[in-house]
């Protein structure tokens, strides 16, 4: 990848960025969050990332009273390279881990030869 990914907005929850031959990876790890509690867009080739969830825990007993409520949100906003597809985009949200791969517009050059055909 020429250009990469920039990292413009916020440090939770941590990204991991890596290419493979026709995609851009980005590995995510939200744990406890479903998806409905996840969002993802792009706009103008950012791509920012929100979720957050709501904890209410109480706990009584006789004269013990625990009410403990938590509040995680987070936004995490990237700048995309050129060149990539961002209308095939697609993420996956499996035991904690949002997986998102955006496809490449051009197939990328692997060092191979190849020989071109020219038609008629």
């Amino acid at each position: 990848m020429k250009e990469g990914v920039i990292l413009l907005k916020g440090s939770y929850p941590k990204v991991n960025v890596y290419d493979s031959e026709n995609k851009l990876h980005l590995d995510i790890y939200v744990p406890e969050l479903p998806k409905e509690k996840v969002m993802i867009e792009v706009v103008d080739g950012t791509l920012n990332i929100k979720g957050g969830s709501n904890q209410d825990k109480e706990v009584s007993e006789g004269d013990y009273y625990v009410r403990e409520v938590s509040r995680r949100a987070f936004t995490r906003t990237l700048k995309l390279p050129d060149g990539l597809n961002v209308d095939a985009i697609e993420a996956k949200l499996k035991d904690g881990m949002l997986r998102v791969k955006i496809p490449f517009l051009a197939p990328r050059s692997d060092g191979v030869t190849r020989r071109i055909e020219i038609g008629e």
